[in-house]
């Protein structure tokens, strides 16, 4: 009976998955047919927030390697899919080389930017905890 039950629920979710995916492609179709730059903007928004992502890892100790590596991976192929969308598109932005995304951080030191107050990056063991490691 608990197996049983188990399925339903998986079926439930998986259902709910492609329902929502639905409801998203119709209101994009929408929205497109409403205003043509809405697809270049929700561009320009992934973008900068990918942007974002990087910097922060880049920032932060203790990031488990291989969540970081999986975490950009994951975002650059979101990327490709909404570029390769049929609509009009901005060029993309073009891509860095590997060691970038790792390397120093894009923003210039003193100039208080830096991991957003209330979610600082812990160093050593703790690090590893929350991300993974």
């Amino acid at each position: 009976s608990s197996r049983h039950s188990k399925l339903e629920k998986a079926d439930i979710l998986e259902m709910t998955v492609k329902h929502l995916r639905s409801l998203q492609r119709a209101q994009m179709t929408a929205a497109l047919s409403t205003d043509p730059t809405v697809l270049g903007k929700y561009r320009a928004g992934f973008s900068e927030c990918m942007n974002e992502v990087t910097r922060f890892l880049s920032t932060c100790e203790g990031v488990n390697t291989e969540v970081r590596t999986r975490l950009l991976g994951h975002l650059a192929s979101c990327m490709t899919q909404i570029n390769a969308m049929n609509y009009p598109a901005p060029p993309p932005p073009p891509p860095l080389p590997p060691a970038a995304a790792f390397g120093p951080p894009l923003v210039p030191p003193g100039s208080g930017a830096g991991p957003l107050p209330g979610m600082p990056c812990k160093p050593g063991a703790d690090a590893a905890k929350v991300y993974g490691g």
